[in-house]
């Protein structure tokens, strides 16, 4: 008994072991000067080209379609015929508009024989009505012959006040004439539907047999090698925008000049973004492509710069990693625009400042470091 309470009396009061303090191993880091210089920022934007014009033909007259002469995917030029309605009435409107004015114009110059002989008879009615008057007096048979001579001169000047009316209305009905028979000659060429400009078919939506109306668009077709991309962007790079502006534009692992011919300047009331088209002429580009258009900023002068892979982000803030006698001093920094692999930064950091380059999301305040040789 004895001696096992000397043993865990023993074990009770032996003195705890010292902890021995292992030191800290530094973590190696990559580090570059700030940078202070000008630079032109850019903002990339992408989307789908789209056609420049695209434009739905229809038939100005109604009719049944008599031939197709266009397909999908077709290159037509200007003024090539694409489908045909049966003409066969509207070429008899011309004939019977021909025929009319034809009429007319033989009526008007009947009413001008007319007119002169009518003339010639009211003349001479005249002379005998004058003569009659001065025998009246001394007959009774005189003064019946005058009465009836009145009536027949007052007959004769309605008549010549009649052709008098139509032949100077003449020139009148013959215009409507005419117009009548020009706007039957138009309706026949319209039953001819015709390219607009050069172009491609996009779409057929009538065929041989089919009747169609004036409000069926039956043809859809693309302007021909010119294209948009349409983009949105926010205010900061519309402002440096401007109509008429050269841009270069992406398009297959090719760089084409594209052209911004649209710039809103009141943005969207729900997106408060400014919509952007920008104008690409290439004969061998397609509806539907991607397309990435690098648009410049304003040109910024003397600012700072830095790896992008420097900046730590944390809870929507920004910070850098400054070496301060092989330590390193978190240090939180405002973020500006980006320049290629750099970002433009402002804080309380100089250009005198060395600060790690990059796999900073490890890193902590205060962290011993070493330098890469």
């Amino acid at each position: 008994m004895v001696i096992a309470a000397v043993a865990f009396f023993l074990v009770k009061t032996k003195p705890e072991p010292k902890a021995e303090l292992k030191e800290t191993v530094p973590v190696t880091v990559a580090v570059k000067s700030v940078e202070t210089r000008d630079i032109q920022p850019t903002r990339v934007v992408s989307g789908r080209l789209r056609a420049a014009t695209k434009l739905g033909l229809h038939f100005e007259v109604n009719g049944r379609v008599k031939s197709r002469l266009a397909e999908p995917g077709e290159q037509i030029k200007a003024g090539e015929v694409l489908l045909a309605l049966e003409e066969g009435d509207y070429q008899d409107m011309v004939i019977d508009a021909q025929a009319q004015l034809d009429q007319e114009r033989a009526a008007i110059e009947r009413d001008r024989r007319l007119l002169t002989i009518a003339e010639r008879n009211t003349q001479l009615q005249a002379g005998e009505v004058k003569r009659l008057e001065r025998l009246s007096s001394s007959s009774l048979a005189a003064q019946s012959l005058l009465d009836d001579s009145k009536k027949l001169l007052l007959q004769l000047n309605a008549e010549q006040e009649n052709l008098d009316y139509s032949v100077n209305n003449a020139k009148s009905r013959m215009a409507l004439r005419q117009s009548a028979l020009r706007r039957a000659k138009r309706n026949e060429q319209r039953t001819r539907l015709v390219a607009p400009f050069d172009s491609v078919i996009n779409s057929v939506d009538a065929n041989v047999g089919d009747f169609v109306t004036t409000a069926q668009v039956v043809i859809e077709v693309l302007e021909q090698g010119l294209f948009d991309l349409a983009i949105e962007v926010d205010g900061d790079t519309a402002s440096a925008l401007s109509l008429q502006q050269t841009v270069p534009v992406s398009i297959n692992g090719r760089i084409d000049n594209g052209t911004i011919v649209a710039l809103q300047s009141d943005p969207d009331s729900e997106t408060f973004t400014h919509a952007v088209r920008i104008r690409v002429s290439d004969e061998r580009l397609l509806p539907g492509t991607l397309a990435i258009a690098e648009l410049p900023l304003v040109p910024q002068e003397n600012v700072m710069m830095v790896p992008v892979t420097a900046i730590l982000q944390e809870e929507g803030a920004a910070y850098v990693f400054r070496v301060v006698d092989n330590r390193l001093e978190r240090v939180r920094i405002e973020v500006g625009s980006r320049d290629g692999n750099d970002q433009v930064v402002s804080g309380a950091i100089t250009n005198l400042d060395a600060l790690v380059s990059r796999d900073v999301a490890a890193l902590s305040d205060g962290q011993v470091i070493t330098l890469v040789q």
